[in-house]
C-alpha cells in the first residue's frame, strides 16, 4: 500500500495554466477548481450520452468545396436508384483533389463519418476515401484501398475522436490521381462514449509546456452532491493537442467519491502539456460538481506507511460535517526520499494546501486535501542500506473545507 505526498505546487494553480470545460451552471465555473476552498465548486449538468447525426454535404452546388484538381461533372442516380440524387466528380491529380466540407466538433467526443461512394472509371487506390483533419497533428484517414474495384455503390465508414473543440475538415475521395466517381449523401454521427442516457462532462487543462505529473486528483465538494457509485472517469494526456492520448489514456476508471476526494496515481510520472478528464455519472444524478482539481508531482516512498489513523476533528459541530485527520508514519526512507519530504514540508508549511494519498491502491478512501498539522521532519536512523542512511517520518494532515 504505497503512499504519495504531493506538496504545495499544484500545476492547476499556475498562472500559465488554462482550464476549460464543456459546461457550467449558475456562475459555478471551472475556475473554482483552482481554489483551495472545497466548498467553491465547478458544477455542470453534463451532456446526456446519446447518438446524434447531421447531414454532411458532398455537393459543390450545395456548400461542399472542391480541390483545384477536382471537377463536378453532373448528377447521377444515387445508391437507391433515385434519379439525379448523387453527384459525379473527376480527379485529375494526386494532390489538391477532393470534395471537402467542415463540421463543428467537441474535443474528446467520438464521431463516425459515413458516405456512399462508387467508382465510375479508374482503378486508383492512392489517397483516402475519407479524410478528417481536426488539427495539424490530428488527421484520420480511410485509404482508397477500402473502396473496391468496380462500379457498385459502397457505404464507407470512418470513426475518429476529435482532438480539439472547434472545426473538423472532412474530405472525400482525396488525392487519388486520375479517377471518376460519384458521391451520395454523407452523415456525421456523434457517438455515445459511455452508457446511453448517462451524463458526461469534459475538463481540459493546458499547462503551457510539458510538465511531469505523478498524480491527478479531484476534491469532493465539502457539503454537496458527490459523484455516486457507478460514476466513471477517463484521464488522458498529450503533447500534441488538447484531447490527444499518446502520452496517457487510462480508459474508464471507477470515480465513486468519498467525502474527501479521489485520486489517480500514475504508475510512473508522465510529462505532458495537455491533460484532460472525461467524467461520467449515472442518469439519475442531477448534476456533477467538484471542489478542487490537482495535478502535480509527488514523493512516493518505496516503503509502505503504517496503517492509517483517521480521526474526527475537534471542531465538529451540529451544522457541519467533521473535519477528517490522517496520521501515519513511514519507518524507512532513503536519503533522497527524506530530502524530498523535508523540502516538500518546508515549502508547504502548515498553511498551504497539500494532497496526501495514504494508500494509492485505495484512492477513493485514502485521498485527503488539507494542511500539515506539523511540518514533516525526517529523523535520521542509525541504519544504512543500499539507499544510503535511512530516516523515518511522521505525516499528520487535517482536511480542508
Amino acid at each position: 500500500m504505497p503512499a504519495l505526498i504531493s506538496g504545495a505546487t499544484n500545476l492547476i494553480d499556475a498562472a500559465s495554466t488554462v482550464l476549460a470545460a464543456d459546461g457550467a451552471l449558475g456562475g459555478l465555473g471551472v475556475e473554482n477548481l483552482r481554489t483551495s476552498i472545497l466548498g467553491e465548486v465547478w458544477r455542470t449538468s453534463g451532456t446526456v450520452e446519446a447518438q446524434t447525426s447531421s447531414v454532411v454535404s458532398t455537393d459543390s452546388a450545395n456548400g461542399a468545396v472542391l480541390g483545384a484538381n477536382t471537377t463536378r461533372t453532373g448528377n447521377v442516380a444515387n445508391h437507391d436508384g433515385t434519379s439525379n440524387a448523387a453527384v459525379a466528380y473527376s480527379n485529375s491529380a494526386t494532390s489538391n483533389a477532393s470534395v471537402g466540407t467542415t463540421a463543428a466538433v467537441k474535443g474528446g467526443q467520438k464521431y463516425r463519418v459515413q458516405v456512399w461512394v462508387r467508382r465510375a472509371n479508374g482503378a486508383s487506390v492512392s489517397g483516402n476515401a475519407i479524410l478528417v483533419v481536426n488539427a495539424a497533428t490530428a488527421a484520420f484517414g480511410l485509404p482508397m484501398s477500402n473502396l473496391a474495384q468496380g462500379t457498385a455503390w459502397q457505404l464507407l465508414t470512418l470513426d475518429f475522436t476529435a482532438q480539439r473543440t472547434g472545426t473538423a475538415n472532412l474530405y472525400f475521395v482525396t488525392d487519388t490521381g486520375t479517377l471518376s466517381y460519384a458521391l451520395d449523401g454523407a452523415t456525421l454521427y456523434a457517438l455515445p462514449t459511455y452508457a446511453v442516457g448517462s451524463k458526461s462532462a469534459r475538463l481540459a487543462v493546458d499547462l503551457g509546456a510539458a510538465m511531469a505529473v505523478d498524480v491527478v486528483a479531484f476534491g469532493a465538494p465539502f457539503d454537496g452532491l458527490r459523484p455516486p457509485a457507478g460514476s466513471l472517469v477517463r484521464i488522458c494526456a498529450s503533447n500534441q493537442q488538447p484531447f490527444g492520448v499518446e502520452v496517457l489514456d487510462t480508459g474508464a476508471l471507477d470515480f465513486a467519491m468519498t467525502r474527501d476526494g479521489w485520486s489517480y496515481t500514475l504508475p510512473a510520472a508522465k510529462s505532458a502539456r495537455y491533460w484532460w478528464a472525461q467524467i461520467n455519472v449515472p442518469a439519475a444524478q442531477a448534476y456533477l460538481q467538484l471542489g478542487r482539481a490537482w495535478l502535480g508531482g509527488g514523493v512516493r516512498p518505496a516503503r509502505n506507511p503504517s496503517a492509517e489513523n483517521y480521526q474526527p476533528g475537534a471542531d465538529d459541530s451540529a451544522t457541519t460535517a467533521p473535519l477528517r485527520r490522517m496520521q501515519f508514519s513511514i519507518a524507512s526512507l532513503s536519503e533522497a526520499e527524506a530530502v524530498a519530504i523535508e523540502s516538500l514540508g518546508l515549502d508547504a508549511g502548515t498553511q498551504r494546501q497539500v494532497l496526501v494519498v495514504h494508500d494509492t491502491t485505495r484512492p477513493a478512501r485514502s485521498t485527503i486535501f488539507g494542511k500539515f498539522t506539523a511540518i514533516p521532519a525526517p529523523r535520521l536512523l542509525q541504519q544504512w542500506d543500499a539507499r544510503g542512511q535511512l530516516s523515518s517520518v511522521d505525516i499528520a494532515i487535517k482536511g480542508d473545507r
